[in-house]
């Protein structure tokens, strides 16, 4: 292994330890979330789906076969938390969101390959699934 996979890894590990904490906190219902989203004018059993979609995309980030899926589910995540944040003009609130869409996209970006031969594209090493 070279040192970008083990970053790639460590990163990975690292993001679903925070989208497991965070997620669970939402499945949970432990404060500030169900306030949060109260404040935002947002459902409460949209609390539930998103702590649910966050313990997915932790889950996806723990594997090097589903860490692009990961990525990928959590940018989108990350897009909708950033949408909410300009929304409730809550601009302090945009730094972790901007840090987690960027450190997904690393991820996304460096694992994109391992992808591929599930959708039935070639590689760079021209094996085609």
């Amino acid at each position: 292994r070279n040192w970008k996979t083990i970053t790639i890894g460590v990163i990975s590990y690292l993001l679903a330890l925070a989208f497991f904490v965070g997620g669970g906190g939402k499945l949970a219902a432990m404060e500030p979330f169900p306030t949060s989203f109260a404040n935002w004018g947002i459902p409460l059993w949209f609390m539930f789906f998103t702590g649910a979609v966050e313990v997915t995309l932790a889950a996806l980030l723990l594997f090097r076969q589903t860490r692009f899926s990961g990525a990928l589910l959590g940018e989108a995540t990350m897009i909708g938390a950033l949408l909410i944040h300009i929304v409730a003009a809550e601009w302090s609130a945009l730094v972790a969101p901007i840090v987690f869409l960027t450190l997904f996209g690393l991820v996304a970006w460096t694992t994109r390959l391992s992808w591929f031969p599930l959708i039935g594209r070639q590689t760079k090493q021209g094996a085609s699934a």
